[in-house]
């Protein structure tokens, strides 16, 4: 279970600033009394940072899983893998650029070599995964931190239906050949629905902070 860390260091004499990590749940953490303290909510400045990384990743869901929908009626399960091939980094450098963010995915077990996880999103991931393992539902699992002043988001991806057709334990022949065509060392395969797939990943840089 993750703890909240506060930076304390306008009221303490602390030698550097802790970062502030938090995993949403949509209900509080469980923490020890030495923590209460700094398990409180989000300050408004944080929460509202946390709200336009969720509006990011929303249009970006919303907008790949439309590409996905058009390029499946258009050209079948192939016209999906090309759209995570080729148009949902598009998307996502278009949607960074517009939001005045960096936005992607990543996962613990990957297709594309390039969406490869850093160590907390992939310690995140991990966590998002053994919590899920106990019961918890994966759909409001979130978590966040703020260190030298950039933001951080990661927000938890269940495997559709959708996702099945291509990362499933019964994805056709013909379509794994073209998978591995493009991603030979692909791991993302053989998934049962509402497992972790992923997870959508936010950075605000800190002179981008204040211009939304």
């Amino acid at each position: 279970m993750m703890c909240h860390f506060t930076s304390l260091k306008r009221r303490m004499n602390l030698p550097v600033m802790m970062a502030l990590l938090f995993v949403l749940t949509g209900q509080p953490s469980a923490v020890s009394a030495a923590e209460k303290t700094s398990a409180a909510k989000p300050t408004p400045e944080v929460a509202a940072k946390i709200e336009r990384a969720k509006a990011a990743i929303g249009t970006f869901k919303t907008a790949l899983q439309s590409a996905l929908k058009t390029a499946i009626k258009e050209q079948g399960l192939e016209g999906a893998i090309s759209v995570c091939n080729v148009k949902a980094p598009a998307i996502a450098a278009e949607l960074s650029q517009q939001k005045d963010l960096k936005i992607s995915r990543t996962a613990l077990r990957l297709r594309n070599p390039a969406n490869k996880a850093d160590d907390w999103e992939e310690e995140m991931m991990a966590q998002f995964k053994a919590r899920h393992k106990k019961g918890e539902p994966l759909t409001p699992m979130a978590a966040y931190k703020m260190e030298e002043g950039e933001f951080r988001f990661l927000k938890a991806i269940p495997t559709s239906g959708l996702c099945l057709k291509c990362h499933g334990s019964s994805v056709k022949p013909a379509l794994l050949t073209k998978i591995k065509s493009l991603y030979p060392m692909d791991e993302a395969t053989g998934f049962l629905a509402g497992d972790l797939r992923g997870a959508f990943s936010v950075t605000i840089s800190p002179d981008t902070l204040e211009k939304r």
